[in-house]
């Protein structure tokens, strides 16, 4: 399915003013809050408007037994103190029963996900290996993974990495150690279970209403527990999130430059420039020119050209069906986005989105969907 061209608004205030200018720049449909009003503003300009949920997020009033646990057994907020654990039961009603009181009115083309993952090489390691909360245990043992071995087998990976003085081997022995292996793989089982929960739910509801994810970009994805050939089979959209530089989860840049941080606190004999070369190529990241300094690669990014790639290889990844829209990260730097556009329309994707907006990235949204059309 063709798509347009997409802006991610969040919670505007001045909607009226911004929608109208929208379609004259070329865009042809929005993601923002699960607002009525702003949908029903967007409709009058021909805007289509997807409403965003941040799927684990916490209910306001309570977060007791929510929250994931780290292998010390200390509860943690994640997704900057927002979210919970993603196989908690009464989290996954909640966000469900949230999205059927959004999606019954109607008046939205469609819902997109955001945040269904785990947490990310952004939070601190601790939080990152995680969750070891009962619900955890209790789905790992439905699919034969023993989580209370890899509870106490996590501080032993990591006393390994200090004895290691080859930056292939210190990165192989954390990312690919077996235990770590099964937990992302439990990551992996109970996303999938999520998100085809809600699918059903929403088939119930809203059948008419299409059903989108933003995801993390494919190089990283197995990381967050996000499996693209399931989470393809229940989408409409997918929406991989690829920017090249920035300082959040699923840039590019910031989780490299985050597992980097935090391979060298156990091992601070070998250097930062090779640590993120054995990173580069286990990613299959080869362009030219790539940062080797930490500093290098929080202020510059990575190549523009690592759209195409990691847009092709999202395509590759997922089943016939869902509509593919990379989602480019917006900035002053009109250059930039122009460069990242235009390796997106190679890659041959669907269609294209941008995060987010901003009065003052107009200029850099211009040029952006100039060298897209």
């Amino acid at each position: 399915m063709r798509m347009g061209i997409g802006l991610y608004v969040g919670r505007l205030h001045n909607h009226q003013a911004v929608f109208k200018t929208l379609p004259k720049l070329g865009v042809t449909m929005v993601f923002g809050s699960p607002n009525l009003r702003a949908a029903s503003l967007a409709s009058k300009e021909g805007l289509e408007y997807f409403c965003v949920d941040w799927v684990f997020g916490l209910p306001p009033s309570r977060a007791e037994g929510m929250l994931i646990r780290d292998c010390s057994g200390s509860e943690r907020v994640w997704g900057h103190g927002s979210s919970g654990c993603p196989s908690n039961p009464s989290l996954t009603a909640i966000a469900a029963r949230r999205i059927a009181r959004t999606l019954r009115s109607g008046r939205f083309r469609g819902l997109m996900l955001d945040g269904i993952r785990y947490p990310s090489f952004t939070e601190e390691l601790a939080v990152f290996l995680t969750c070891f909360c009962p619900n955890c245990v209790r789905d790992a043992a439905d699919h034969g993974i023993n989580l209370r071995h890899i509870r106490h087998s996590i501080p032993l990976m990591l006393e390994e990495l200090r004895n290691q003085t080859d930056p292939e081997n210190l990165l192989n022995k954390f990312i690919d150690n077996p235990d770590l292996l099964d937990l992302l793989r439990l990551r992996e089982l109970v996303i999938a279970k999520v998100l085809k929960d809600l699918r059903k739910a929403i088939g119930e509801f809203a059948p008419r209403s299409l059903l989108g994810a933003f995801l993390f970009p494919p190089s990283l994805a197995r990381f967050v527990g996000q499996d693209y050939a399931a989470l393809g089979e229940q989408l409409d959209l997918v929406s991989p999130m690829i920017y090249t530089s920035g300082e959040g989860a699923a840039c590019l840049n910031a989780e490299i430059l985050n597992l980097v941080k935090a391979l060298s606190k156990f091992n601070s004999k070998i250097r930062h420039s090779k640590i993120l070369e054995a990173i580069y190529r286990k990613l299959r990241i080869h362009q030219k020119d790539l940062p080797l300094t930490l500093h290098e690669l929080e202020r510059a990014g990575l190549p523009p050209e690592i759209v195409k790639n990691e847009t092709q290889l999202s395509r590759s990844k997922l089943p016939q069906g869902p509509t593919l829209i990379p989602i480019l990260m917006l900035s002053r730097q009109a250059a930039r986005i122009r460069i990242e556009s235009r390796y997106a329309k190679k890659s041959q994707a669907d269609g294209i989105s941008f995060f987010q907006y901003n009065p003052d990235h107009v200029s850099s949204l211009k040029a952006a969907i100039k060298e897209w059309t």
